[in-house]
């Protein structure tokens, strides 16, 4: 172990005297947690980033459309499950139990998020797809 001791020393990262192991355990289980929810919302609102103007309804999810969809959906599902992967490879060995001890409204959180900010995502498509057909639209 390198000459430390892991109340000293938890993951390479060195905590004061003043953080005890199981906060440096839960510090690890909301940086994990974060990084899951994280990466699956990219992955959700990177389907609004497929085609520039065409609604994300436009076609379905597995049509092969030269780069399309097809190949945005096997890096999203890869992208999320390689973060599942490493989030359960760092807290294996957590005596904290996982994310079951957290309130409700959390979870629904969660889970309506995406419903909201997808949609907001297609308007300001529609807005961009509007300026881009006048010739109006600038990067800057």
């Amino acid at each position: 172990t390198l000459g430390f001791s892991s109340s000293h020393v938890l993951f390479s990262v060195s905590f004061h005297s003043a953080v005890t192991t199981d906060e440096a355990w839960a510090l690890l289980h909301a940086q994990n947690a974060f990084m899951v929810v994280f990466v699956a919302y990219m992955a959700v609102l990177s389907s609004t980033f497929v085609y520039r103007t065409q609604p994300v309804w436009a076609s379905e999810p597995a049509e092969n459309r030269v780069w399309g969809n097809r190949v945005w959906c096997v890096i999203a599902v890869f992208s999320v499950l390689l973060q599942v992967g490493f989030t359960a490879v760092s807290l294996v060995r957590s005596p904290i139990p996982g994310i079951l001890g957290l309130p409700w409204w959390v979870y629904v959180g969660v889970a309506v998020w995406p419903v909201v900010f997808v949609p907001v995502q297609e308007v300001i498509k529609r807005h961009d797809a509007a300026c881009l057909a006048r010739g109006m639209h600038s990067p800057l």
